[in-house]
C-alpha cells in the first residue's frame, strides 16, 4: 500500500521561524545568492539529453532479457499496490474515504488504467532514473483533472535561478518546436545525480557494460548455431593435382551425398580423400 499524507486545501502555511532575510543576511558577491542560485546551476549541460544518449542507452538495453524481465518484475509490483490517502489530525493520520485522489488514481484517463501508468512510471524511472506524470484539467472527467505519463526522453526540466525548475520543455520529436509547461501540472521523479541535481543520472551509465557485454554473447552464440556461419566442422582433402572440373565434382557429389544434416558412409578409393576435423566445441 501506498500511504500519501495530504493537509487540507484550504489551509495556509504559515512558518513559525526565522524569515529567510533573517537566515540570509545581505552578502556581498557570491555569497548573496541563495543555494539554488549557485552560478552556473542555471547553464548546467545536459548532453545526455541533448545528443539523445540516455535514448539509445535505454533502447539496447530493453533487448537483454534479464534487463526487460527485472523492470518489468519492479513494474508490475508497483502497479499492484494501493493508493491509500491519509489526512493529518492532531498527532494522527485519518484515512480519507473515496478522496478524489485514489478515484483519480484508478481510472487517470480515458485510454489508460491505474496499472498501466504505473508501470509506465516505473519503466520510466528504473530504466531511465527519472519520469514524468502531467495532471491534465479536463471538464469531462469526474475529479476534474486527467493523468498522463510523458516518456522521459521528451520533456526535460529547464533551470531557474529563483524558482529551482522554472518550466519543463516538452519535444514530441527532435525536429519539432519545444512546449513549455508550467511546473504545478509535472510530477518529475528522478534519481540523485551529482553533475546536475535538476536531473536524473542514469542506472545504465553504470550497467551498460555489463549489458553490451552480455548481448555481444548472446549474438556470437547465436552466429555459432546459424546456418553458413563461415565456420566449418572440418575439411575433406582432395589429390593436389585433381582438375578443377574434377574438384567441383566431388564438392556436388558430396553434398548430394550428405546433404545439410544427413549422416552416412563416404565410400571412396583408398588415398583419394582425407577428411580433418577442426574440432570445434560448442561449449
Amino acid at each position: 500500500r501506498v500511504s500519501l499524507t495530504l493537509s487540507a486545501l484550504d489551509r495556509t502555511f504559515k512558518a513559525s521561524g526565522p524569515t529567510p532575510a533573517e537566515l540570509y543576511p545581505p552578502q556581498t558577491g557570491y555569497g548573496a545568492a541563495l543555494p539554488i542560485s549557485f552560478p552556473g546551476w542555471d547553464v548546467l549541460e545536459r548532453q545526455s539529453n541533448s545528443n539523445g544518449m540516455d535514448e539509445r542507452r535505454a533502447r539496447t538495453a530493453v533487448t537483454s532479457p534479464w534487463v526487460y524481465s527485472d523492470i518489468s518484475a519492479i513494474a508490475n509490483e508497483a502497479a499492484s499496490a494501493e493508493l491509500i490517502v491519509k489526512e493529518r489530525k492532531g498527532t494522527k493520520l485519518v484515512d480519507v474515504e473515496n478522496h478524489e485522489l485514489e478515484r483519480l488514481w484508478e481510472s487517470p484517463n480515458p485510454h489508460m488504467g491505474r496499472s498501466y501508468v504505473v508501470a509506465f512510471w516505473m519503466w520510466s524511472y528504473v530504466l531511465a532514473s527519472k519520469s514524468y506524470l502531467f495532471w491534465m484539467p479536463s471538464k469531462s472527467a469526474e475529479t476534474g483533472w486527467e493523468l498522463w505519463p510523458i516518456p522521459p526522453f521528451m520533456i526535460t526540466p529547464l533551470p531557474d535561478t529563483q524558482a529551482f525548475i522554472g518550466g519543463y520543455g516538452f519535444k514530441s520529436s527532435p525536429s519539432a518546436k519545444s512546449l513549455i509547461i508550467s511546473p504545478e501540472y509535472i510530477t518529475f521523479s528522478h534519481s540523485v545525480n551529482l553533475f546536475d541535481i535538476r536531473d536524473g543520472l542514469s542506472f545504465l551509465v553504470a550497467a551498460m557494460l555489463g549489458i553490451e557485454t552480455d548481448l555481444a554473447a548472446a549474438m556470437w552464440n547465436r552466429n555459432f548455431f546459424k546456418e553458413s556461419n563461415g565456420i566449418p566442422d572440418g575439411f575433406i582433402s582432395v589429390p593436389r593435382d585433381t582438375l578443377d572440373p574434377d574438384l567441383e565434382r566431388v564438392r556436388a557429389e558430396i553434398r548430394a551425398f550428405f546433404g545439410g544434416t544427413r549422416r552416412g558412409v563416404a565410400i571412396a578409393r583408398g588415398g583419394d580423400l582425407k577428411y580433418e576435423s577442426w574440432g570445434r566445441s560448442q561449449k
